[in-house]
């Protein structure tokens, strides 16, 4: 029989596992028999409480369950409970002898995908009704993957780059993207490292897999396993249902580590072990669970010293260092600033549903001149601003970027140990109300409307930069 395309993509990553449940060993056979031909890895059992410990021990995708099971302190009904109380990632087909509406109604209540009796005509559709369990299983993972994406997915946006240390960055991913190999990029925050491994990803033979994002800084210390490898039921205080983690959200697709030096040293030892196994164990798990995954890391940090000072595992090291792609800064690639500005203008001015406007030569200079201590998210930053500010302004000058002069008097006066980027945002923030207050004449309220923030919200921030309406000008008597 020709393998279906869900088939086919199941065999291209890993075997999919079918658990068959019944009290018959005739009928277990049987069931086996007619899976056959199909690269699925089929379990037989004969009572329930086998059945839920091999829920436990394996990665079982599908269960072929029967509903009256001879011998065991469980009906098949009470099992399909427990399977769906522990978690929704399992398919569950009830067999029956006897076909009985209202028992077809119970198992689809309870979560049932579907619902057959042991004749022949019947168990000849299995392999037809497991395949589109499987598509249904697949269909959900991309769900959870992009809610999983929804509060910090980047738009994907590519500026071809003019500068040449740019192009060569963009050159080289493109080279490596073909091969399985994993890639680190290095460099400053805010120099478009996600971008980058999405272009790498969409270059790749995975771009129609997922691409999964992971900014491993933001997770907390003690979530970050769950995070990444997921956890079975009871594993916790908390876990109320099994959880799938980043790594089977990415299942043949691509995974991006950012900020992978923030990684403690024992979560370093489990993401060591994954790499090289190729698997992985959810916590409180028993069972290890075959991935396949394309790893992207990034960080801002020099592992080669953490590794020197023991903060960084020397043999992950090696294993992440495999091609390491430096990403230059916007100080280094000035030639990228016009197109750049172009690019956020058309991506602010359509969200504002306003003209998109031109920038002068000068205004661009401005912003040629300056070092961007953010990089490309700091230079979006001040577009964005810029756009909201404007006050119907088609024609952007350099007298519309003065927090710019403010900026390069924080570069020029930088004290040691200084936090100048948050220094920076802050200044850009203090002109931004500012701006905005001069705009709506001072009226705190319709200002906060107009910045789409809490009124309460607004008081604080002009409270903090002591932001008052000027006094009004009084006419000296004649």
């Amino acid at each position: 029989m020709a393998q279906t395309d869900a088939n086919r993509e199941q065999s291209s990553r890993r075997r999919a596992t079918v658990l068959v449940v019944d009290d018959e060993p005739v009928m277990r056979d049987t069931i086996e028999a007619i899976l056959k031909g199909h690269n699925w890895r089929i379990l037989k059992v004969e009572g329930a409480e086998q059945a839920l410990e091999d829920l436990r021990r394996y990665n079982v995708d599908v269960v072929i369950l029967d509903i009256d099971l001879a011998g065991s302190m469980l009906d098949g009904m009470q099992v399909l409970e427990q399977i769906r109380a522990r978690t929704d990632s399992v398919e569950v087909i009830m067999c029956t002898v006897d076909r009985n509406p209202r028992t077809a109604v119970r198992a689809t209540k309870l979560g049932a995908f579907d619902y057959l009796t042991k004749d022949y005509e019947h168990l000849h559709d299995l392999p037809q009704i497991v395949t589109r369990a499987l598509e249904r299983q697949r269909d959900r993972r991309e769900i959870l993957y992009l809610r999983s994406q929804v509060d910090g997915s980047a738009e994907i946006g590519f500026v071809p780059p003019r500068a040449a240390a740019m192009k060569a960055v963009v050159e080289t991913v493109q080279q490596v993207a073909a091969l399985p190999t994993t890639v680190l990029l290095l460099g400053e925050s805010g120099t478009g490292k996600e971008l980058l491994a999405r272009i790498l990803h969409l270059s790749s033979p995975r771009a129609e897999r997922p691409f999964v994002a992971v900014n491993l800084a933001a997770i907390e210390k003690n979530l970050l396993n769950s995070e990444l490898f997921g956890h079975e039921k009871g594993s916790f205080t908390g876990a109320e249902r099994q959880h799938l983690g980043r790594f089977e959200l990415a299942d043949g697709g691509t995974l991006f580590l950012d900020e992978i030096g923030d990684l403690s040293l024992d979560v370093q030892a489990r993401l060591l072990r994954t790499i090289q196994e190729r698997e992985i164990e959810r916590v409180g798990g028993s069972a290890p669970i075959p991935i396949d995954v394309r790893l992207v890391a990034a960080t801002n940090r020099d592992l080669e010293g953490m590794v020197k000072h023991g903060e960084f595992r020397e043999d992950l090291y090696y294993r992440i260092h495999v091609v390491p792609i430096r990403v230059p800064p916007l100080r280094e690639r000035r030639d990228d600033v016009p197109e750049l500005v172009e690019y956020f203008s058309r991506k602010y001015g359509t969200l504002f549903r306003s003209p998109v406007p031109s920038f002068t030569d000068e205004a661009i200079a401005t912003l040629c001149a300056y070092d961007w201590p953010g990089n490309v998210r700091e230079l979006e930053n001040l577009v964005q601003q810029i756009l909201a500010t404007r006050g119907g302004k088609d024609v952007i000058d350099e007298i519309d970027i003065p927090a710019l002069a403010a900026i390069n008097r924080l570069v020029e006066k930088r004290k040691p140990g200084e936090d100048l980027l948050r220094a920076a945002m802050r200044t850009f923030e203090r002109q931004f109300l500012n701006r905005a207050l001069e705009r709506t004449g001072w009226n705190f309220a319709e200002a906060a409307r107009f910045l789409g923030v809490p009124h309460t919200t607004m008081k604080y921030k002009c409270k903090k930069y002591r932001l008052q309406a000027p006094r009004p000008r009084h006419k000296k008597p004649h």
